[in-house]
C-alpha cells in the first residue's frame, strides 16, 4: 500500500513538473519577442554608446586638427579662419572662442576680446568650467572700477576654487595699488602656503614680498 502510494506520488510530481514545462514553453512562445527586444536593445545601446565615444573621438580630433592649422597662420588671418570653424559639440565651441579671444588680445583687440568672454560665461550650454574661466579672464582684462574688480576676485579666491591662487595673486597687486602694503603682504603670505601653488608663481610671489618688505624697510626708516 505504502508503495503503491509513493509511486502515485511520483507520478504526480512528474505530471506537475510537465504542466510547469508545459506551461514555460507556451509562456516563452507567447512572449519570447521581449526577450529577444531587450536583448537587441541592450546589445544596441551598447553599440550606440561605442559608436558615439567613436564619433565624438573623430569629431575631437578632426576639430583639433583643424584648429592646429589654423593657430600657425598668422595672427590677422585667424579670426577669419576660426569664425568659419562650426564643431558639432558644444564644448568644441566653447574651445574655438577661447581662441578667438586669444587671437583677438595679440592683435591688442582687448574689448572684443572680453566681449566674446562675457559670451562664453553667459552661454548655459558651456560646461562650468569654461564659463568660470571664461568670467575669470574677463574680470583679469576689465579696465573697470578696482573696488568692483576687488569684488569679483573675492569669489574665486575661496577655498577650494580652480582659480584661488591666480585669484590671490591679481586681488594682492590691486591692494598694492590702492597703497594697502600690509593687506597685501598677508594675501601673497597666505598664496604661497597654498599646495596647488606653481613654481613659477611662487618666485614671483616670493620676489614681490621681498620688495614690498623692502618698501616697508625704507618707510619705516624714513
Amino acid at each position: 500500500m505504502e508503495k503503491n502510494v509513493s509511486d502515485t506520488d511520483s507520478f504526480i510530481e512528474e505530471v506537475s513538473e510537465e504542466v510547469r514545462r508545459d506551461r514555460l514553453f507556451k509562456i516563452f512562445k507567447k512572449y519570447a519577442w521581449v526577450a529577444v527586444l531587450i536583448v537587441v536593445l541592450l546589445v544596441g545601446g551598447a553599440a550606440f554608446n561605442e559608436y558615439n565615444k567613436l564619433s565624438n573621438q573623430k569629431r575631437a580630433a578632426s576639430l583639433g586638427d583643424e584648429l592646429y592649422k589654423i593657430i600657425q597662420l598668422d595672427v590677422n588671418d585667424q579670426m577669419p579662419e576660426l569664425e568659419s570653424v562650426n564643431p558639432k559639440l558644444q564644448n568644441g565651441k566653447a574651445i574655438v572662442n577661447f581662441m578667438q579671444v586669444n587671437s583677438l588680445l595679440k592683435a591688442g583687440k582687448v574689448s572684443e576680446a572680453i566681449k566674446i568672454l562675457d559670451d562664453i560665461s553667459s552661454n548655459s550650454g558651456y560646461d562650468n568650467t569654461y564659463r568660470e574661466m571664461a568670467d575669470f579672464k574677463s574680470i583679469i582684462l576689465s579696465s573697470s572700477d578696482v573696488s568692483e574688480k576687488l569684488l569679483r576676485l573675492e569669489s574665486y579666491s575661496e577655498p577650494g576654487s580652480a582659480f584661488r591662487t591666480i585669484a590671490l595673486e591679481e586681488i594682492s597687486l590691486i591692494q598694492i595699488k590702492l597703497g594697502d602694503f600690509e593687506k597685501a603682504i598677508d594675501t601673497l603670505t597666505i598664496t604661497l602656503q597654498e599646495p596647488g601653488l606653481s613654481q613659477n608663481q611662487a618666485k614671483r610671489i616670493s620676489e614681490l614680498l621681498r620688495t614690498l618688505d623692502g618698501a616697508k624697510g625704507t618707510d619705516a626708516k624714513e
